[in-house]
Parts: C-alpha cells; sequence; structure tokens
C-alpha cells in the first residue's frame, strides 16, 4: 500500500491470510510455475518469486494473520505508513487503523506502537535506512523511542543485523544515516570498530 501511494514501482506483495499461509503459497506457486520457499514455518509465510520477461522479479509474501484480526495484525507492524490494507474482494477500500496515509503525506516516520522498537529492535536500523529511502523524517518521540531500545540490538540474529546493514548501506544518503545510527546510540552495537575511528 505504502508503494502504491507513493506511485512507486511495485515489486512485492504481501498477503495475510486467516491461516495456512504456507500450503496456500506453495499451491499459488505450483499454479504459477513459480519459484516457491518457506520463510517462516513457526510463523506460517511463504514465498512466491515470479520471474518477467524482462528480467524483472515480483515477489509474493503470504503469512498468517497475527492476532484476532486483520486490523489487530497491522497494530503489530513496524510503522504506520507499513500498516495498511485492502481487502482482495474490496481493493477500493483502504484499511489504515494508525494514519498511515496521513504519514505518508507529512513524510514523517511513526511506530505503530510505543512497544514497536522493544519488540524489534532491527527497526531501529530501518526507520533510519526508511527515512533515507523516501526522504522523511523521524519525528522526536520516535527518536526517542529509538534510542530508548537500541541497547537491545544485541538480542538481534547476525544475520538479520548484517542484512539490515547491508540494505542501509546500499540506499541513498549512507553518510547521513551513519551519522543518525551514531546519535541514538546505535552505531556502538551494529558497528563497535567505527567508536575508535571517531574524530
Amino acid at each position: 500500500m505504502r508503494d502504491a501511494l507513493l506511485r512507486r514501482k511495485i515489486h512485492d506483495l504481501d498477503f495475510i491470510l486467516p491461516g495456512n499461509a504456507v500450503k496456500v503459497s506453495r499451491q499459488i506457486a505450483n499454479r504459477l510455475g513459480a519459484a516457491f520457499f518457506p520463510m517462516d514455518e513457526e510463523y506460517d509465510t511463504g514465498r512466491v518469486i515470479l520471474n518477467s520477461n524482462d528480467g524483472g522479479r515480483l515477489t509474493l509474501d503470504f503469512a498468517a494473520q497475527r492476532g484476532d484480526s486483520l486490523e489487530s495484525d497491522l497494530r503489530g507492524r513496524d510503522f504506520t505508513f507499513n500498516a495498511m490494507a485492502v481487502e482482495v474482494h474490496q481493493p477500493q477500500a483502504i484499511l489504515d487503523p494508525l494514519g498511515g496515509a496521513a504519514d505518508l503525506l507529512a513524510k514523517q516516520i511513526r511506530p505503530c506502537s510505543p512497544s514497536a522498537f522493544v519488540n524489534d529492535p532491527i527497526r531501529v536500523l530501518r526507520a533510519i535506512r526508511q527515512a533515507a529511502v523516501f526522504g522523511f523524517h523521524i519525528l522526536p518521540e520516535t527518536r526517542a523511542l529509538m534510542r530508548s531500545a537500541a541497547p537491545f540490538l544485541p538480542d538481534i540474529s547476525p544475520e538479520r543485523m548484517r542484512d539490515e546493514l547491508f540494505r542501509l548501506l546500499e540506499g541513498p544518503r549512507v553518510a547521513t544515516s551513519i551519522r543518525a545510527l551514531d546519535m541514538l546510540g546505535a552505531l556502538f552495537y551494529v558497528l563497535p570498530e567505527m567508536e575508535a575511528l571517531k574524530g
């Protein structure tokens, strides 16, 4: 939804199902003759990858709904502009319980809940990366939450930390992003070797 509202080219679609997401995604891959792999058996998440004739790729992710409704699932996401959805049978109606469309318009990053960063500290890096990619600003109250969650970054698996760091380093405004990591107290946990290089 975010990329559609920003009129950006869409490379991936995310689907939330009541259950059996891995099974359904496998069936869809078979029907489309596409590649399939289970992303997370524990959380019932599967991925279908379609290759186009021009060398492009479309990724379809299918995940089991978390919580007792689609809205509760959205409220557990990272940022408000990533917590919007449409019903497949009613694509004209946007479900936006946290005001993500307004935050997109205001070009600001706001978490879905005060505990969003503590629940998943990798979101500290993701917020900085998305601010750089979209040219958004991180609200002061959001920065305070990020700073509080930074000490929990060592709890993240090295693979997830590496992947998010590489995405940040491959994006725009890298120097600004590194400074933001430092300002928020996260740089020490992500790249401890940088401490000796200051100045």
